[in-house]
């Protein structure tokens, strides 16, 4: 896949937004759709991305149903999420549920309906099951999917495990072609 031939990336929790300047340098033609969210980050993100036509905030967050549900927001900077703190990331990292508030949802498949996703890129902190869920339409035409996961299980209470999501992949007839670690938790 050449760079002229990604015309779409979406990222799901966006928080700053920090990727998205690369993206664009690097793939002149492509349109970024980022998702947030949180109460904490979506207005500022909205801000930096204001003048710009090939970057569209979306404030809701991606899941495997349509509707409203409780966002946990932690007292860890950008590790808010659809699914409760669990016991390791107490433990690991000191974590703890800050605040709650009520968030819109949408699924991939309903938001980009018939339109395609060259790149989709998952941060949402154990929920990536629910993302994957609701994009089982999308990902029969994406090229390829990034996501940030924790190999440990109860970073999140009923989160996603690793094996998870290697198998939600090949059923996509999606592979893993890279794993990085981090050495906390």
């Amino acid at each position: 896949i050449e760079a002229k031939d990604i015309k779409s990336w979406c990222i799901v929790g966006g928080f700053n937004g920090g990727e998205i300047p690369d993206i664009l340098a690097n793939y002149g033609s492509c349109k970024v759709t980022v998702f947030e969210c949180s109460k904490r980050y979506v207005t500022s993100l909205r801000e930096r991305f204001k003048s710009s036509d090939k970057v569209t905030v979306v404030e809701k967050a991606v899941s495997n149903t349509i509707g409203k549900s409780t966002f946990f927001e932690t007292s860890v900077t950008g590790s808010g999420s659809l699914l409760q703190v669990g016991n390791r990331s107490s433990k690991s990292y000191g974590m703890k549920q800050a605040e709650t508030f009520e968030v819109e949802t949408t699924t991939l498949d309903e938001y980009f309906d018939d339109n395609i996703i060259d790149v989709l890129q998952i941060d949402v902190q154990g929920a990536e099951g629910l993302v994957l869920d609701g994009a089982r339409k999308i990902l029969k035409t994406t090229k390829a999917v990034f996501v940030e996961i924790s190999i440990r299980p109860d970073m999140y209470k009923d989160c996603i495990t690793f094996d998870d999501l290697i198998e939600t992949l090949k059923q996509e007839n999606l592979q893993l072609v890279l794993l990085g670690t981090e050495t906390n938790g």
